[in-house]
């Protein structure tokens, strides 16, 4: 279909290649400076995936899509969708002008449709998921070519379906998982979690 063309003309357009892809963000602070380290380190695309919303709660559901007139998500056709507040809070908190921003950004395109893409150029995926790797960013080389990089939700990390998909289903072991590690926070051996926008930026400045 002419989306999968479209996807496959802007992720093919250099021989070496570097996306981000957000899977489910819901507050739009976190998406511009994703975008801004993006930026500053060279990556090419920015993919906003909206989160599905048969993995929420009623209650978490409500919150996010119904809560004020400030709701940043919204319904349509069943599926849960970024509205042009999310857009502008991207932009507003990205903080970078639209004639320096260095990498295209894309919004509510379909995950399941852009990981078919990528897989079928080649891309190296790597998921950035804390309690399900034991590989180390610190310990890796994203030297590839073509790299995707994928970053969850702030409150429940990468969706259901990047779980199953890559980081359970992974037969051809083509695609990883990265852990970042953080600081010991307590006499427990706790780590305190990065927030999304921080690994992004680690994860782009390793990449650069």
């Amino acid at each position: 279909n002419n989306t999968s063309l479209f996807l496959n003309e802007i992720l093919s357009k250099k021989k070496v290649m570097s996306i981000m892809i957000c899977d489910g963000l819901t507050y739009g602070i976190n998406g511009g400076l994703i975008l801004r380290s993006g930026s500053t380190f060279g990556f090419d695309n920015i993919f906003f995936c909206p989160p599905n919303k048969d993995e929420y709660n009623a209650k978490l559901y409500t919150e996010i899509t119904f809560k004020d007139s400030k709701s940043r998500l919204h319904v349509s056709n069943n599926k849960l969708v970024y509205n042009n507040l999310f857009m502008k809070d991207v932009d507003r908190y990205s903080m970078i002008s639209d004639n320096s921003i260095n990498c295209k950004v894309h919004y509510n395109y379909d995950l399941e449709l852009l990981l078919e893409v990528l897989k079928s150029l080649d891309y190296v995926i790597y998921v950035v998921e804390n309690d399900s790797s034991d590989l180390f960013l610190h310990e890796t080389k994203l030297n590839n070519d073509k790299i995707a990089f994928i970053v969850g939700n702030e409150k429940m990390g990468v969706s259901k379906y990047i779980r199953n998909k890559i980081l359970i289903d992974n037969i051809d072991n083509t695609d990883n998982s990265i852990k970042i590690l953080t600081i010991q926070t307590s006499k427990n051996n706790t780590s305190s979690s990065l927030n999304v926008a921080q690994a992004s930026l680690l994860i782009q400045s390793k990449r650069s």
